[in-house]
């Protein structure tokens, strides 16, 4: 018998969400959207278009359909070799159909985009939605999407004709196993196509992961091959920009049944694989009150690195907890490393969402420097239908993911109270993988929070918005700006060991006169305070805060203050517990 999340999903179900007070603690769960459900919500006079918001960026297109994904939201933006810009998103008319997948350009010579004012249909075919996105090796777009309202439902490729020509050739994967929810990667030097995707199941989890390849530009694909049983739609697809290395990851229960863990098989070359044996990550136990969630993105940096963001969530009572919400990295060199933290008090959720959701990762390739991206909800901003508003946040690290600087709001629109055409809920994100001294993302300004479909709020035309942020914004802490030139040569050195679990050494060189080293958190709050002199050669920090209290795991700062002169040189530290 199963002593699983499934049991208290069950139950969950069964309650339903009758009220917002009832999302706020427990983590509802997740119901896969297919497309093909007849809505008893669907409008009946056209909808209006959207209204004008304060969430920023620019409009390349509008869409009824807000849900763009299930769990993971993988690649919908991508920047090509000569700087140009692709975006997909999967657009709804007048609520969930008519419903197509819609493309859209932008020239790196003058910036426009080409297929204004509202991008231009990808296939023809009513019901299609659901789309990743990858380049060709002439930077054109290659698309993988599914086909709901066909019997049975199946999966499609398109291939641009040129780049950013916007006339796509359409091939069709085998529909006899109606395999849908597709991610889409390519590899640069082969050229192979690969594609996951999971059956348009009927029974409800477990369902297989099921893996299949293209040598010939997506024209034919291989038969069929189960990757594993999944019990959440949460997967990528994602392959090396500098070699044929290719990886497929997912989160699943683990073996004990208890949490989900964060999982990947990986291929050196794109062709040998072995499904027997998945490298599981995360590793959680009974014992822990963390799980993995149902988001994941991944990415290979351009030394070849694999890097994962996954979400983290609080988890005991054989439930996951809308508290607790965190954003985590991992690597083999840096190990895990916590991005940011959510809400401590919770959120009204949005289906297949935590309070931290849709998480992305993207890296510049002149120096490797890595970005995440992801969807942030609390229990203060939310709708009059009762669910929260999202607000988009990103963080930097400058150590390949080992710490993390500040979290810094992208959107801060907050509608508290909105009603439906009113709202600014900014959720559905897509961040291109390739950062090139700016953030590229794609999101939904959803005027109604919720998903439409579920019936969470109602049908609402909201703008797809193009939003680009300078990368180095997200390198910087107030904290350090405070930093100060000082008359005498003082070094701060670098803490060991970083990370650390239990205590780390903090090195003073240099001359050393009256005033205090300060620990703070990431919100600039003081933890810890310690006097030093002319004779402090070093300073041992426990974890602990003012109190004696343990403080929580996470990235920390650290400065001294000399009196009368100002702050000196600022150090970034990682506490793992």
């Amino acid at each position: 018998m199963r002593k699983t999340l499934l049991v208290c999903f069950l139950s969950l179900a069964l309650a339903g969400l009758a009220t917002a007070a009832g999302n706020l603690k427990v983590a509802q769960p997740p119901v896969a959207d297919d497309g093909t459900r007849s809505y008893s919500n669907e409008p009946v006079t056209p909808l209006p278009l959207p209204m004008t918001s304060d969430s920023p960026g620019e409009v390349i297109g509008v869409t009824s359909y807000e849900y763009q994904s299930n769990g993971s939201i993988g690649d919908k933006i991508m920047v090509d070799d000569f700087g140009g810009l692709h975006a997909v998103w999967t657009k709804g008319i007048n609520g969930s159909r008519p419903r197509y997948v819609y493309y859209n350009f932008r020239s790196e010579v003058d910036s426009s985009w080409t297929h204004n004012p509202d991008g231009t249909a990808i296939s023809g075919v009513n019901g299609t939605g659901f789309i990743t996105l990858d380049l060709m090796s002439d930077g054109s777009a290659l698309a993988g999407y599914h086909s709901a309202d066909d019997e049975p439902s199946f999966t499609k490729v398109g291939v641009d004709a040129f780049r950013g020509f916007g006339i796509f050739t359409e091939y069709n994967l085998n529909p006899v196993d109606s395999c849908i929810w597709p991610y889409i990667a390519r590899n640069v030097i082969s050229g192979r196509q690969h594609m996951v995707m999971a059956p348009n199941f009927t029974n409800g989890p477990p369902m297989p992961l099921q893996y299949a390849y293209s040598t010939d530009d997506g024209a034919t694909w291989s038969a069929y091959v189960e990757v594993d049983s999944m019990d959440a739609l949460s997967y990528i697809m994602i392959a090396s920009p500098v070699s044929d290395k290719t990886a497929i990851l997912y989160t699943k229960l683990n073996a004990a049944e208890t949490w989900y863990d964060v999982f990947y098989h990986e291929s050196q070359d794109g062709i040998a694989w072995d499904f027997r044996f998945p490298v599981n990550i995360t590793q959680y136990t009974a014992n822990d009150s963390l799980s993995a969630g149902f988001d994941i993105d991944a990415l290979y940096d351009y030394n070849d690195n694999l890097h994962i963001v996954y979400q983290g969530a609080g988890a005991w009572d054989n439930s996951l907890w809308l508290l607790s919400n965190e954003v985590r990295h991992w690597s083999q060199a840096a190990g895990h490393s916590i991005v940011a933290v959510g809400s401590d008090s919770g959120c009204y959720q949005i289906n297949y969402c935590l309070c931290v959701a849709k998480v992305n990762i993207g890296v510049d390739p002149s120096n490797d420097n890595l970005f995440a991206l992801w969807s942030e909800m609390d229990d203060q901003d939310f709708s009059l239908g009762g669910y929260s508003n999202g607000e988009l946040y990103a963080a930097g690290s400058d150590d390949g993911g080992a710490t993390w600087y500040p979290k810094v709001n992208l959107t801060n629109s907050p509608t508290p109270g909105c009603p439906a055409m009113d709202c600014d809920s900014d959720v559905w994100a897509s961040l291109a993988p390739k950062v090139d001294g700016t953030l590229h993302i794609i999101y939904v300004d959803d005027n109604d929070a919720g998903a439409a479909w579920r019936p969470e709020g109602v049908w609402t035309t909201n703008a797809v918005l193009y939003l680009e942020v300078d990368a180095g914004d997200l390198l910087q802490t107030s904290i350090k700006d405070l930093d100060t030139e000082l008359p005498f040569e003082f070094e701060l050195g670098d803490n060991y060991p970083n990370p650390f679990n239990a205590e780390t050494i903090i090195p003073l060189g240099g001359e050393v006169r009256e005033g205090q080293l300060a620990i703070y958190d990431i919100t600039g709050r003081t933890i810890r305070e310690y006097d030093i002199s002319s004779e402090t050669r070093s300073i041992t920090w426990d974890g602990t805060n003012v109190s004696g209290e343990t403080v929580a795991s996470g990235t920390y700062f650290y400065s001294v203050d000399f009196d009368g002169i100002g702050r000196a040189a600022t150090r970034k530290m990682t506490l793992l517990k």
